[in-house]
């Protein structure tokens, strides 16, 4: 059944990793279609995209919240009020930097004490995928593969993906 109203509905979404993943590029990338170079050095990025969305199960206004935190470890504890509602989480990893791959379980791990991590959707990105790949038919272990609903590769920087 389509759910039609005019009422706004919104989604927030939680992005983690390591720094310079492009994290912020991305959500960039999907707001606006452009790509900035300039990294991000903030504890955490709050973006805010509102679209009309029309397809066979929803039509209507919906915002989505980008919690985009940052990848640097001093702001690893970031207050847990962003937390609260979050629809789903979008671990975004470097397809060219295979550590930034391999912290992923660290940074889901990490969030299981704020959030009931197992029963959120996983979404793992891997970006820069306009270069060329060192991270290759990978998998993480089983423990962190089940956590993860969907895989994608993609470039911010093209918009490809």
């Amino acid at each position: 059944m389509k759910s039609i109203s005019n009422e706004i509905h919104k989604l927030s979404l939680l992005l983690i990793g390591d720094m310079d993943v492009g994290k912020t590029a991305l959500v960039k990338q999907y707001k606006d279609g452009t790509f900035n170079e300039k990294k991000n050095t903030n504890a955490l990025n709050i973006f805010s995209i509102s679209k009309y969305l029309k397809n066979d199960k929803f039509e209507g206004d919906i915002t989505i919240e980008f919690y985009d935190c940052s990848g640097y470890k001093k702001y690893n504890s970031i207050d847990s009020k962003y937390y609260n509602n979050i629809a789903a989480i979008i671990a975004v990893y470097d397809v060219n930097d295979k550590t930034t791959f391999d912290n992923i379980p660290t940074w889901l791990n990490d969030l299981e004490l704020y959030l009931y991590t197992n029963i959120l959707p996983v979404f793992v990105i891997g970006n820069k995928s306009d270069l060329q790949k060192i991270v290759m038919g990978e998998h993480p272990s089983p423990q962190i593969k089940r956590k993860i609903s969907k895989y994608f590769e993609v470039s911010a920087l093209t918009g490809k993906g």
